[in-house]
């Protein structure tokens, strides 16, 4: 876990939860006041989570833009791989990687930290 109080480290922390599978602890992430729960955020949300967990991830560092109203666009890079299937063997250790943009969000600093407007996951069809 990383600190909240840089966006890169909220973003991350909001992509472990979802990779874990732990989406009530991802939700945690959004902004309170400025982001409703609903059923198409809760859908968003296992569909990303699933995806990724069919892969292997990486992570490699982050990049960001500052945007309009104090808010920034924080993506994560890194590479991914499709997880071995059961039965099937393990690739090499660098065998099947590709590097690409993981998660990109839009965020915003609310209270001691920063928090998610809105995401996209970019990796793992």
């Amino acid at each position: 876990m990383q600190s909240t109080r840089i966006p890169s480290g909220a973003l991350t922390n909001f992509f472990l939860h979802l990779d874990a599978g732990e989406l009530n602890d991802a939700r945690a992430y959004f902004a309170p006041g400025l982001v409703t729960s609903s059923a198409e955020l809760d859908k968003s949300l296992e569909t990303a989570s699933d995806r990724l967990r069919r892969y292997q991830i990486e992570r490699k560092g982050s990049k960001s833009e500052d945007l309009t109203n104090g808010e920034q666009r924080v993506t994560l890079l890194g590479r991914v791989r499709s997880a071995a299937m059961p039965g099937m063997p393990n690739p090499g250790p660098d065998e099947g990687w590709q590097e690409t943009n993981l998660i990109t969000a839009r965020m915003v600093e609310r209270g001691p930290g920063w928090r998610i407007l809105d995401f996209e996951l970019e990796c793992c069809p």
